[in-house]
């Protein structure tokens, strides 16, 4: 009998029981805000048999909420998943089931781009495979009973330093620094809780930035420790000669369909026009490498900039230098190959002097700025608004500063937004205000003011914690009015 059939037989003994067992308390789905600390909160009976099945706190994580109303469900939210039960389910196998959270994270990849695929990963059908290393968790919980339809292949997040797989209804992953094959669940419950329950949400602002950007060349660049190249800046895509190519903050990437495994570089700086100099004879100098181009002519390159290429594809990769090692501004200098300029600031740490220029970000503006894929959160995209609970403060009263968080676009409220409210008076520390809720709403309550004149202008400034730099603020005030 196959893993589905078991489980099927183990809920048809417990249902019953399950369906006799007292439900919890019942509130509106939702922002939930717990009446008692999170670490007192405990799993609900009704879910209990449910939650020690799938692996309990070692596998979900520990109960964020009491029981929520979800469309006729009784759900409630542990850190890895929300568990729900469908009392109008006929067949008694899935009366209990994980509620697809990952769809709310908005990730999502083009299965009809291929990405580099492990010998040892599973095929799932519809142009997704399973990462291998996640394949026993995967398994532990039943499969796409429980864990959904693939959203993502494996991917690679820089910022939180691991390896990232979403499905439907929970996601995996594994930290760069974890032996081989130790994988855990991502915290989609403890994101998506609600505004007054979500924590951790660096993180997931680092996973909504990613959204839906497929990453074909990702794993293999991994592997080969090229990570000067930057961040993908747009959705992969079929060129017109039938490669795929993917453009990133300082290189266009590309390769065969049936050869991702072995990435190459368009040139990007004859493209974006970098004027070539006349060729020169070498240098001899143990500070410098030769690089031949015609006729015993070429251009003499620095030690370190040669040791970058070596490290990033060699030659091939470079193309031919079109310049000399010449100076710019801020006391930088910067020479170009045909695939990419390097620069050199002898300011910076030493493992920080050598960088690619952001040829990237220039191709894109000439070409199509649109192709520019990566969720951007600044102040072209988000608008703040801000008011108080009394335009007029009268002393010993509380303030009460409401913010709402907006998109540019298409005027909805970004849910889950932080940031902080600061008076500009002495001595008053920055305040955290809650995540946003669905409206893109949030306030900060201050405490009562002192020592200050009747008819005070106090200013306060609200900043986002999330943007891209600089940071989204907005400024307003109110009047204490004192006695």
């Amino acid at each position: 009998m196959n893993w589905v059939s078991k489980k099927g037989r183990f809920f048809l003994q417990i249902s019953f029981l399950l369906w006799l067992a007292a439900c919890g308390p019942v509130g509106t789905f939702g922002p939930t805000e717990p009446q008692i600390p999170v670490s007192a909160i405990s799993v609900d009976p009704l879910f209990k048999e449910f939650y020690q099945a799938l692996g309990g706190q070692e596998m979900l994580g520990p109960p964020l909420s009491g029981v929520v109303e979800l469309e006729g469900k009784k759900c409630q939210y542990v850190e890895a998943a929300l568990m729900c039960f469908h009392q109008n389910e006929l067949e008694n196998s899935r009366r209990y089931a994980l509620e697809g959270l990952g769809q709310r994270l908005g990730v999502k990849d083009d299965p009809t781009i291929p990405v580099p695929e492990d010998p040892g990963d599973r095929d799932l059908g519809g142009g997704y495979t399973l990462y291998h290393e996640f394949i026993p968790l995967y398994d532990r919980l039943y499969g796409a009973l429980y864990v959904g339809q693939p959203l993502t292949r494996v991917r690679v997040n820089y910022e939180t330093h691991r390896y990232e797989q979403f499905f439907e209804n929970v996601g995996f992953f594994r930290r760069f620094d974890d032996p081989k094959g130790q994988a855990h669940l991502l915290p989609y419950g403890e994101y998506l809780c609600g505004a007054r329950c979500s924590r951790n949400l660096k993180d997931y602002w680092s996973i909504v930035r990613q959204g839906e950007m497929t990453q074909p060349f990702e794993l293999t660049l991994q592997r080969l420790g090229w990570h000067g190249f930057g961040r993908p800046l747009g959705q992969a895509r079929r060129a017109g000669d039938g490669m795929i190519e993917q453009l990133y903050d300082n290189a266009l990437l590309y390769a065969a369909p049936d050869d991702l495994a072995h990435p190459h570089l368009r040139p990007l700086a004859l493209w974006l026009g970098v004027e070539a100099q006349p060729l020169t004879v070498e240098v001899s100098h143990e500070q410098l490498v030769f690089y031949g181009v015609e006729n015993g002519l070429g251009h003499n390159v620095p030690v370190f900039f040669d040791a970058f290429i070596a490290a990033h594809g060699g030659r091939e990769n470079a193309g031919h230098p079109l310049t000399g090692f010449l100076p710019i501004e801020g006391g930088r200098y910067r020479q170009c190959f045909e695939n990419y300029c390097l620069e050199y600031d002898p300011s910076a740490p030493s493992d920080r002097r050598v960088r690619l220029a952001s040829l990237g970000w220039q191709y894109a503006m000439v070409t199509d700025p649109a192709q520019i894929a990566r969720r951007r959160f600044d102040a072209e995209t988000l608008t703040l608004q801000l008011s108080e609970a009394h335009p007029q403060l009268a002393r010993g009263e509380t303030q009460t500063i409401q913010i709402r968080v907006i998109s540019r676009q298409d005027g909805q409220g970004i849910a889950l937004a932080t940031g902080n409210v600061s008076l500009h008076l002495p001595g008053q520390p920055a305040r955290p205000f809650p995540p946003a809720d669905e409206e893109g709403r949030s306030e900060v309550t201050l405490p009562p003011l002192e020592g200050l004149a009747p008819m005070s202008v106090v200013e306060y400034q609200v900043c986002l914690d999330f943007t891209d730099p600089p940071p989204v603020c907005a400024v307003d005030s109110f009047v204490y009015r004192g006695n």
